[in-house]
């Protein structure tokens, strides 16, 4: 298969009081057409702001992004409307994302209009659109506040498929919602990939949901990269401590399986001029003083499983 996305050393830091916030640091790794590539860690890891520095919703500090063989890393206005027709985001919130001062058809047919289609093409295509995705016709004269969550964040895929692109990021597009509706938006994703041939980046913290769409999975922790593998592979055999404690936190639908969970303590590293050595290493009980003064390197341990530790 083909490399549709690489990004090499990406960071990402935000100047902030007391110095520079490092949000993503560091952060290498390629994606093939039609993967669904996952990407998890807790709240603030810098898993969002990685999806937004690909996408150009935050220019990048230093790296390289290459999509289609081409460096898109730093590139101009008319560049970047140019890449946005072939890469799309999905928000985690499908009511903030969307214009409440819009109808549906109009939101969906937004994105066609300024890119120059006619009006009546551009209805008909966002009508098109609708049905892909599962919404009544009823509903095109509909205003987001009237609609449930499920049908807003329809909405908010149709938007991003308008023009059509090869890659979509979509960050914890199902979050938001209901159990119920999560899984008809899933479901919805997996049937719009298939028949669309689109490749997506999967931002969530939800390892269930990672593990039924994704065909591999990244680990963040504070901005870097602590483990990459297949996502059998990874829930089967995870390696990083971190991943472990992820791991052990997933609920289990059979009652009569003992569970063990693997309980962090410490103090979580700040991530504002974060002093060399493992962020991991406060946090992490098989920690040794090279933890503490070295960065750990991104090893490939077994054929396509990384991992970024000192004790593996």
């Amino acid at each position: 298969m083909n490399v549709i996305l690489t990004v090499e050393n990406l960071k990402k830091h935000f100047e902030v009081p007391g110095g520079n916030l490092h949000a993503v640091d560091g952060i290498s790794f390629s994606i093939k057409k039609g993967e669904t590539f996952g990407v998890v860690g807790e709240s603030g890891c810098g898993k969002s702001t990685l999806g937004r520095t690909i996408i150009h919703i935050h220019q990048p500090t230093s790296g390289r992004i290459y999509f289609e063989n081409e460096d898109i890393t730093f590139i101009s206005g008319r560049q970047c409307r140019d890449l946005l027709r072939r890469m799309q985001f999905i928000f985690q919130d499908p009511y903030s994302s969307l214009n409440p001062r819009m109808t549906v058809i109009d939101i969906i047919m937004e994105p066609l209009l300024i890119d120059g289609m006619k009006k009546k093409d551009a209805r008909q295509r966002a009508s098109n659109l609708m049905e892909m995705v599962g919404l009544s016709k009823a509903f095109e004269t509909s205003y987001p506040h009237e609609l449930d969550g499920g049908r807003r964040q329809r909405i908010g895929i149709a938007r991003a498929l308008a023009l059509e692109p090869k890659l979509i990021i979509c960050d914890e597009p199902v979050s938001a919602l209901d159990v119920s509706i999560q899984a008809q938006i899933l479901n919805l994703l997996l049937e719009l990939q298939e028949e669309l041939k689109l490749t997506y980046i999967f931002i969530t913290h939800d390892l269930s949901v990672v593990k039924h769409i994704s065909d591999r999975v990244m680990v963040m922790y504070l901005g870097n990269m602590v483990e990459l593998a297949e996502t059998k592979e990874l829930f089967r055999n995870p390696l990083h401590p971190y991943t472990k404690a992820l791991l052990s936190a997933v609920p289990s639908i059979n009652i009569d399986e003992k569970q063990k969970r693997e309980i962090l303590h410490g103090e979580i590293a700040s991530p504002i001029n974060p002093m060399p050595g493992c962020r991991f290493a406060a946090r992490c009980k098989h920690v040794t003083e090279i933890c503490k003064t070295d960065d750990p390197k991104l090893m490939e341990v077994k054929a396509g499983h990384f991992v970024a530790c000192h004790n593996i």
